[in-house]
């Protein structure tokens, strides 16, 4: 038996990166699939490659920083497509662009944040993951049970000089996550996160010179960058029965970037 036979799951920002190779695990363990995107061709493609590929999946419109009534509208769509919904993988960002932008959505220095664009990516971040969260529970009661896989990111876990409002945003998702096992999980619904390293998404190469990546593939014992196929196994094995007596945990996949003392690749080259 196919490990999420029978199990229907719902993953927001699955037109590409984690998102989409996230869909492509589920579906190939077993699971019927909808794809959540803003680019909803993009969405039905995959869609269409997960069904070529002998898998069950549809693809939705969706837009995470839409509020409330986009993901009430989201989980509705699951269970008009497949019946119901036993899995979430909470990993669209949605930004709300600020009535009066100033400033740089992209700031890094905490001096140079503009108020508009923090609040913009702290809802694009912990409050879209409340509102997957909030959406998805009713959904999971009726059931008898679920996961919820958030989609966190070493950011949240340590000192950041890129981006401290992501940072704070998916600290928060941490921290959400642990509220939601605490809270659900006598009704059968776990809750954990994913926290990725630098991940080669398409947004991920673009965010970061080839310095940077020199840089941070120096210090990855492993040697190399994570790729979004990296992520997909991880959601798989959270969302099925083999996890059943895990909840409430925020699981790092950066190849060790974040497990070793700072100095370490100095001291590997003096030492060679």
């Amino acid at each position: 038996m196919a490990r999420l036979e029978h199990k229907i799951a719902v993953v927001t920002g699955a037109g590409g990166g984690i998102g989409a190779a996230c869909a492509v695990s589920l579906a190939a363990a077993g699971a019927a699939v909808l794809l959540a995107d803003r680019d909803v061709a993009t969405a039905q493609e995959r869609a269409a490659a997960i069904t070529a590929a002998g898998g069950v999946a549809a693809a939705t419109a969706f837009e995470a920083a839409a509020g409330d009534e986009m993901f009430e509208s989201l989980f509705t769509s699951a269970v008009d497509a497949f019946g119901g919904v036993d899995i979430l993988v909470n990993n669209a960002v949605g930004v709300r662009a600020p009535a009066n932008p100033a400033g740089d959505l992209f700031a890094h220095r905490i001096e140079e944040l503009d108020e508009g664009w923090f609040d913009a990516m702290l809802h694009g971040t912990a409050t879209a993951t409340m509102l997957g969260i909030k959406h998805a529970v009713p959904h999971m009661r009726a059931r008898g049970g679920g996961s919820i896989v958030n989609m966190a990111s070493i950011s949240g876990l340590r000192g950041e000089i890129y981006l401290p409002a992501y940072g704070a945003g998916k600290a928060a998702v941490i921290q959400l996550t642990r509220t939601a096992a605490a809270t659900y999980g006598r009704e059968g619904i776990r809750c954990n996160a994913i926290c990725p390293g630098l991940i080669l998404t398409e947004s991920g190469k673009v965010a970061y010179d080839e310095r940077v990546m020199a840089a941070w593939k120096r210090h990855t014992p492993t040697g190399r960058l994570g790729e979004p196929e990296d992520i997909g196994p991880l959601a798989v094995f959270l969302a099925s029965d083999e996890s059943r007596h895990m909840t409430g945990q925020a699981l790092v996949v950066d190849g060790g970037f974040t497990m070793h003392e700072p100095t370490w690749a100095d001291r590997l080259d003096l030492s060679s």
